[in-house]
């Protein structure tokens, strides 16, 4: 490819347009003429030579040698084309292109000459091709004759590259690009003058430079030779401003232009004298700044003057009339006289300050251009017929998708659909989606024709689908168009190629096209014999490798001989949008045009910028397009700097900050001014945007987030489920993303499935239960709906998974099930094996046994086989991490996969409490399962089972042989060749798991299991066991993790640590905190983790709250799931009340400890504490990194450390709570219940005086607060005397000088404390009067925890526990 340049390099003047202007003009000769290879100008003594004669520039002073049409074209020195009255240039005749409308220039090429003698003339073709064209190095002839005899260049004063024949235009050489091959023209060059006189030749390396790049700020020499001694030197440019203290050269239109462009601020001094006007005149001068605005930024409503005077004398206050906007276009203000865009009226902001440019706006709706046009209800648009009722709503006010059920539809050939009349084209009908929301557009597709006659009609369906029965693609659902294929070739489908050697077939497609995908290579053998598959296909010339058609003159030789490259002018390019290069006629994407680099040798793809659209930033003095995201980035894009310029004052560019509303009130100063950020209230900040105090808005996806965005913090308080879930509308608890709209209620409210699309409007199937499974699901052998709904009634032809029934299709799972579904049985015929039935295991005394018979440690075969090869013992090593989901999904593959739910990372044992997944292939034939490892390691053996409960036709492996790799192409088979490598015995059921252990270790990186026999079908699940441990750090014995990672023993569990309790200093986009759990990430997914925001690479933090407090004693990591992104350095810090501390080894070092993280993505960095640490939180400050910072991570915790809810951590270790709280069980003091119920802690400080921080407690200091009762528990002090018995033996209640009641004792102490009134009828009193009018059931009033009264209701007793206990409380009187 061409090289690429700097982006601010001006366009260089071309060899071609240099070579046109020296040698098309010249003067009279001394015999008084033109010679014959000229042309005369009319009134001037000029000759313009006859390449240059009509060619579309004007060369003559007068013009005449642009005098073009009749009858100027009878003339010799142009071409007249024969059916237009337009003259050509002799210079475009024959070369290839049509430039007459008939065509007429292109005709008889081939027998005639070139009309200018020194063009040359392609033998094969015709075509002429110029002198600068000949011996460039190009092919512009088919058979390159261009390209010959070049020992000598066409033209004079060209350089030829001393290795091979190529020639460069005189301007090239020492120009500081290599434009030979062998660089040759770069060579040399301090010995060598310059071509052009005027340049300036660098001191160094002689490189010449153009005379307006010298002194003009830019770097240009290696050693910066053109930007010496500047002050001394006079601009090149007279009309440029030198700037005072170095020299450098400005364009005049940057001059007093508000920006400093001159590093001492020259070119900004002295605005406002009198001999200094704006360079361009329509520009405004600022009156006390002398500063030049640009004329439309006059009178506009926005002060881009310092002293406003841009925005004076806007009104005529005389005549009470406003000046004419500079723009007729622009709307201009009642009041003030301001103008604004067009585009600014009536789009709902006031940009007016009296508002005018919003009133009437319903009164100046817009006139349709066609009577067939509908307009917006509110008159802001009119919409074409075909855009009406097509369920798109084109008007804002949404009038053109009303009442479509009582229209019809303009194109008569539409469908209407039955339930709202959207119209739907002809070709969507019968397509396999909904575009009706009825599905009234996908009935009776049997009966129908297909629109597009090339379409495939599917037979049970009748869906129309592009593609051909049996070509080996399944188009329709069932694969029915690749059914009862039979074939010539030998391979089950016609677009197909079969290797000599073996039994292997290739499609088509893979036929020479340069890779052997056969293993002795015959699909690339005679390639130069055949003809390409697909005819759009280049067909190299040698070697008859076909190549796509982009490929072709790409600028890339992609034939050995580089035939893909030749005759490239001559040839269209094949994406029809793609741009050409003049000399070398290579394709290139328009993007690239204008972009700052040359793409075309010729370096056509750079010129004549400045007329040229842009989609971006246009620099203004070179026409360079700038993407519109490096505008105003603080750094040059453009040399002239215009991609800097105005940035501050950008705000006060009319409509500017409503292009990004997204700017205003968001916290951050976009405007010199602030402006942007000035008055923002609540108003500012419209739902579902979230304000925050003192005045700023975020938008509502960074509510609880992890990330505090506002300063008050608000956007993450009084959270309860995270910013990605649904909560439920009546129990508020959250249901994940994937939860929503499955058709499974989890909200007790059935609210996350309200709201919903039906399955129809989500071109998706409905089961009987109303979950929705994809079409392609229905009638595939395998049950996606609970009831087996999706694979009744299944239309023939059959499956390899279902079986002829009746002239129906039936799942294969339902044959030997015992229940006769085909009308003759035979789904029930055949189903017994030795005696068993399908399923059983056969004893070898002949008894048959059930799959939950098999390793049930039960022994029911008589020779003890059933409980044999059970698994118990697995190989040496260590588990490599299928299980626990340490091998992330994208490191498992394999051959083939039956559906999404059995893809190759399903493969995986589960814990028996969780459905069993498994790898089910598409076939049966040539399948294979492949783990990589993701490092070398040695593989000790493998654990596999079946297809468990979750695949519905009962299948296992009973053999396979295994393979090995280091690097995943080149494999090794185990215990013998590639033909006759060792076979293990496999599964005897679908559940079991059986050990294989390898008699010898294998160092691998790679390892793939190959089926060899099966059960009903392939379906597997896999653990290989290796010498490394990393997937044994969850769990030591000194440790466990604290479930901030996904479970290894049940990945699918929600983890212990909830979202909202991962917090971070920032957030990357979708990368939330909570992202971060180690093993996080399944599929395709790319980068789950947790990454900070872009350009915030340092004082960043993840922080993790424990659900305790806990012994920290280490943490793992990992990077970005499937994505070159990791940590490779990072410091911790902990916190059990808030008070953070970075982590030391030891109390009496002060260094804080650095930890190594990550060296790849997907493998753990276990680092443990030599300090073990109690938190209750803990951060991660990541330090270095690769690519990009992204962590997923888990905490170890020393095992039992934890206090658990029946604990408080106090004094360094867990006490329980009881001693705490024991006072308060049951109902609360009547005082603490006016609102939520207090934790013991609350009651404590209230109760005792005690300010508790439990980080801190002196633990003795609760202890002695605490009374021994008689049966070995004990009591609060706060709960002695209180009239309840806590102490079975009343010691709380001894000793109280209370007397509830006087009355004769035995002991003779007149005082009945209260607990003994009414206390199962014990007399206390001697006349019982303290058992008298009790209420039966309760006791009194040791019945009443302090937080009851009781009431009587119809002569029964009632203990009410209140919230709050009405005043005065007033217990009821009982009656004696």
């Amino acid at each position: 490819m061409s090289p690429t340049f700097p982006p601010e390099k001006p366009i260089m003047a071309t060899g071609l347009l240099l070579l046109v202007c020296l040698l098309s003009i010249g003067h009279v000769g001394t015999d008084g003429g033109c010679p014959s290879s000229a042309f005369a100008c009319n009134t001037t003594d000029d000759c313009v030579g006859l390449a240059a004669r009509c060619d579309g520039v004007i060369d003559c002073p007068d013009g005449s040698d642009e005098e073009c049409t009749a009858p100027d074209c009878l003339s010799p020195d142009v071409f007249g084309c024969d059916l237009h009255a337009r003259c050509l240039s002799l210079a475009v005749v024959c070369d290839g292109i049509d430039h007459c409308p008939d065509g007429s220039d292109e005709e008889d090429c081939l027998p005639k000459d070139c009309p200018l003698s020194d063009y040359l003339k392609c033998k094969p073709t015709g075509i002429c091709v110029k002198p600068e064209w000949q011996c460039d190095g190009w092919d512009h002839c088919e058979d390159s004759s261009d390209e010959e005899n070049c020992t000598v260049c066409p033209l004079p004063n060209y350089f030829k590259c001393e290795s091979g024949s190529k020639c460069v235009p005189p301007e090239e050489p020492c120009n500081g690009w290599v434009s030979c091959d062998d660089g040759s023209d770069e060579e040399d060059c301090t010995s060598k003058e310059c071509y052009n006189p005027e340049y300036f030749k660098c001191e160094s390396s002689g490189v010449c430079v153009r005379p307006e790049w010298q002194c003009d700020g830019w770097v240009d020499c290696d050693h910066g030779s053109d930007e010496d001694n500047c002050t001394s030197k006079e601009c090149f440019n007279p009309e440029h401003f030198k700037c005072e203290s170095s020299g450098v050269c400005v364009r005049p239109d940057l001059q007093c232009d508000g920006g400093d462009d001159c590093e001492d601020g020259s070119d900004e001094k002295n605005c406002t004298s009198e001999d200094l006007e704006c360079f361009n005149p329509a520009y405004f001068m600022c009156e006390s700044s002398g500063v030049c605005i640009p004329p439309n930024w006059e009178c506009n409503g926005q002060f881009d003057c310092g002293d406003g005077s841009d925005e004076k004398n806007c009104k005529d206050e005389e005549n009470c009339t406003s000046y004419e906007c500079y723009n007729p276009d622009h709307f201009k203000c009642q009041r003030s006289g301001g103008c604004v865009p067009r585009e600014g009226q009536c789009d709902g902001v006031y940009d007016c300050e009296d508002g005018s440019d919003e009133e009437n706006c319903t009164s100046k709706g817009i006139e349709c251009d066609s009577p067939d046009h509908f307009k917006c209800a509110s008159g802001e648009a009119c919409v074409p017929p075909l855009e009406q009722c097509d369920y798109i709503y084109n008007c804002e006010d949404r009038s053109d998708e009303e009442d479509c059920t009582s229209k019809e539809c303009y194109n008569p050939d539409y469908l209407k659909c039955e339930s709202n009349g959207v119209c739907v084209p002809p070709e969507k009908e019968c397509n396999g989606w909904f575009e009706c929301v009825d599905g009234s557009d996908e009935k009776n597709c049997t009966s129908k024709e297909c629109y597009n006659p090339d379409y495939l009609k599917c037979e049970s369906s009748g869906i129309c689908v592009p593609g051909k029965k049996c070509d080996g693609v399944g188009d329709c659902p069932g694969l029915s168009d690749e059914k009862n294929c039979t074939t010539s070739n030998g391979c089950p489908f016609l677009n197909q190629f079969k290797c000599e050697s073996g039994s292997k077939c290739i499609d088509l497609e893979g036929q020479c096209d340069g890779w052997a995908h056969c293993e002795d290579g015959s699909d690339e053998d005679n390639c130069t014999s055949k003809e390409c598959v697909d005819p759009t296909y280049f067909k190299c010339k040698s070697s008859g490798i076909c190549i796509m058609p982009d490929k072709q003159c790409d600028g890339d030789d992609d034939c050995e001989e580089g035939s893909d490259e030749k005759n490239c002018t001559s040839k269209e390019c094949s994406i029809t949008y793609y741009l050409k290069c003049e000399r070398s006629g290579v394709c290139f994407n328009p993007d690239k045009q204008c972009d700052g680099a040359y793409d075309c040798e010729d370096r056509s793809d750079e010129e004549n910028c400045t007329n040229k659209e842009c989609d971006g930033f246009q620099c203004e003095s070179s026409g360079i397009c700038v993407g519109q995201w490096k505008r105003c980035n603080g750094q040059r894009e453009c040399r002239d700097g215009s991609d800097e310029e105005y940035c501050w004052e950008e705000c006060t560019i009319p409509g500017y900050l409503k292009t990004r509303p997204d700017w205003q009130c968001d916290g951050i100063s976009d405007c010199r001014d602030s402006s942007d950020e000035k008055y923002c209230t609540a108003d500012d900040c419209p739902l579902p945007k979230h304000f925050c105090e003192p005045g700023s808005c975020i938008p509502d996806a960074k509510l609880c987030d992890g990330v505090r965005d506002c300063d008050d913090q608000s956007d993450e308080s009084d959270c309860v489920c995270t910013s990605v879930e649904f909560r439920c509308e009546t129990s508020g608890s959250c249901v994940a993303p994937s939860g929503v709209c499955d058709g499974v209620t989890d909200c007790d409210d059935a609210s996350d499935e309200l709201l919903c699309q039906s399955c129809a409007e989500q071109r998706l199937w409905q089961c009987d239960s109303g979950e929705c499974i994809d079409n392609a699901s229905v009638c595939d052998g395998d049950k996606d709906c609970s009831s087996g709904a999706d694979e009744e009634n299944c239309r023939t032809p059959c499956n390899g998974l279902q079986l002829e029934c009746d002239g129906r299709c039936l799942p294969k799972y339902r044959a030997c099930d015992g229940l006769e579904d085909c009308s003759n049985g035979e789904d029930e015929i055949n189903c017994t094996v030795g005696g068993c039935i399908a399923k059983q295991f056969h004893c070898a005394d002949g008894s048959c046994l059930l799959e939950s018979q098999l390793c049930d440690n039960l022994t029911d075969c008589s020779g003890g086989e059933d409980e044999d090869d059970c698994g118990d013992v697995p190989p040496s090593g260590f588990p490599l991490g299928l299980a626990s989901r340490y091998i992330p999904d994208v490191y498992v593959t394999a051959s083939s996969e039956y559906k999404s739910e059995f893809a190759p990372s399903q493969a995986r044992h589960t814990p028996p409490s969780t459905p069993g997944y498994c790898w089910v292939p598409s076939s049966v034939v040539d399948q294979w399962l492949q783990v990589y490892f993701g490092k070398t390691t040695d593989v000790t053996g493998v654990v596999i089972s079946g297809g468990g409960s979750n695949w519905d036709l009962g299948s296992w492996v009973t053999s396979f042989t295994l393979a090995f790799s280091m690097d995943g192409a080149s494999w090794v088979p185990y215990g013998g060749s590639i033909n006759n490598g060792q076979v293990f015995q496999g599964n005897r059921d679908r559940y079991n798991k059986v050990s294989r252990p390898l008699p010898a270790p294998v160092t691998s990186r790679y390892i793939r299991l190959y089926p060899t026999e099966y059960e009903s079908w392939v379906a597997m699940a896999i653990e290989v066991y290796v010498t490394n441990d990393e997937n044994t750090w969850f769990k030591q014995d000194e440790y466990v993790p604290l479930g901030v990672g996904l479970d290894p023993d049940d990945p699918a569990a929600v983890p212990k640590i909830p979202d909202l309790h991962m917090t971070a200093s920032s957030r990357r986009a979708e990368f939330y905190p909570w992202q971060a759990r180690l093993n996080n990430g399944e599929g395709q997914q790319l980068g789950a983790c947790w990454s900070p925001a872009p350009d915030l690479d340092t004082d960043q933090w993840l922080q993790i709250q424990h659900d305790n407090v806990y012994e920290v004693t280490g943490v793992i990591t990992q990077g970005a799931y499937n994505t070159d992104h990791w940590v490779t350095s990072y410091k911790l810090a902990f916190s059990v009340d808030g008070e953070w501390t970075m982590y030391t080894n030891s109390a009496e070092d002060s260094e804080e400890m650095v930890f190594q993280g990550n060296s790849d993505s997907h493998g753990y960095a276990r680092n443990l504490l030599d300090n073990p640490t109690f938190a209750g939180y803990t951060r991660f400050y990541p330090l270095t990194f690769h690519n990009r910072i992204a962590l997923r991570v888990e905490i170890l915790v020393k095992y039992g450390s934890g206090c658990t809810s029946d604990e408080v951590f106090c004094d360094g270790a867990c006490r329980p709570r009881e001693s705490f709280c024991r006072a308060f069980d049951g109902c609360l003091p009547q005082r603490y219940l006016s609102g939520d119920k207090p934790v013991c802690e609350d009651v404590l400080e209230a109760e005792c005086g005690l300010e508790l921080d439990l980080a801190n407690l002196g633990c003795f200091e609760i202890d002695s607060q605490f009374s021994p009762c008689g049966d070995g528990d004990v009591f609060h002090d706060s709960q002695a005397c209180d009239g309840t018995r806590d102490c079975s033996t009343w010691e709380d209640e001894a000793n109280c000088d209370e007397c509830a009641m006087e009355c004769l004792t035995v002991s003779g102490d007149p005082c009945i404390p209260t607990g003994w009134i009414c206390d199962e009828e014990i007399e206390d009193c001697l006349d019982g009067e303290d058992e008298q009018a009790c209420v039966e059931g309760l006791l009194w009033p040791s019945s009443f925890p302090p937080s009851c009264y009781c009431t009587l209701q119809n002569g029964i007793g009632k203990c009410v526990v209140s919230a709050y206990v009405p005043e005065p409380l007033q217990l009821p009187a009982l009656d004696r």
